[in-house]
């Protein structure tokens, strides 16, 4: 497992990983397994600061528990004007979304359509 330092230190070097950067509030047997054939698992615990300008130009996948923490880390990127390719697991549609928003906006959408 990574840590928000792994990741400052690679950028720092002026390197990125190769897979995405998973960023997870619950490690489990998937983030562990990713970890393990190479990919940068980073477990962030939810009420630290989230340094999103560490994410600028990298393909990220956030497993946050919920749509909510999702949509508020892409809000904070985009008010600081930082830039990443974003996938975040949505619990309520059981899928990456490229576009997290709440869970009750996301069902009033499905209810629409």
């Amino acid at each position: 497992m990574s840590s928000w330092s792994d990741l400052e230190a690679l950028r720092r070097q002026g390197l990125r990983p190769g897979f995405p950067v998973m960023v997870t509030t619950n490690p489990d047997r998937m983030t562990w397994t990713l970890a393990e054939i190479g990919a940068m698992v980073i477990h962030h615990r939810p009420g630290d600061v989230f340094p999103v300008e560490l994410l600028a130009g990298l393909r990220v996948w956030l497993f946050l528990g919920s749509c909510d923490r999702a949509q508020a880390v892409v809000r904070t990127a985009n008010r600081k004007g930082v830039e990443f390719a974003v996938e975040a697991w949505c619990e309520c549609a059981r899928s990456l979304d490229p576009q997290p928003v709440g869970c009750s906006t996301a069902a009033e959408w499905w209810e629409a359509a």
